[in-house]
């Protein structure tokens, strides 16, 4: 059965119920080298926690910067374009993130997950691990109720 115009007012208006019950949260920090990838996770979490809420996009890691003119965010949600494969490199991407100032949980998403790919993610810090696939407005409102009770 196709998606209709219905279904859609339909989600928006179940996202703007349940968005009154999420905690307040201020800032969200998005990283992604894919500026279109950004723009619509931003987009997306728009939809479920309003435009109260300050929500930054950033290009890399090291373009991460928390000053009293640029506080640090509630929710971090890093874009894994899936070259940082190994470990190694996982770490050094959360590791910059942490050593920028970001102390807030880290969810990440990838083009594929395996569980393998989530426990790895998991261990090295994440807190949670999402497909790309995934990226919709009920799947991002989880992931933030999961990221704020870290």
């Amino acid at each position: 059965m196709p998606y209709s115009g219905a279904d859609v007012l339909a989600h928006l208006s179940e996202l703007a119920r349940q968005r009154a019950a999420l905690p307040r949260i201020s800032r969200i920090l998005i990283i992604s080298q894919d500026q279109a990838e950004g723009d619509l996770i931003q987009s997306v979490l728009r939809a479920v926690v309003g435009y109260d809420t300050h929500i930054a996009i950033a290009g890399a890691a090291s373009d991460v910067r928390i000053s009293p003119k640029n506080p640090a965010p509630q929710a971090v949600f890093w874009v894994d374009t899936g070259r940082t494969t190994s470990p190694a490199e996982i770490a050094k991407t959360l590791s910059a993130l942490r050593s920028a100032g970001i102390v807030c949980p880290i969810a990440v998403i990838r083009d594929k997950v395996t569980h393998q790919c989530k426990a790895q993610h998991y261990d090295l810090g994440a807190a949670d691990v999402l497909s790309r696939d995934e990226v919709c407005g009920l799947r991002l409102r989880e992931c933030l109720l999961r990221l704020l009770a870290v």
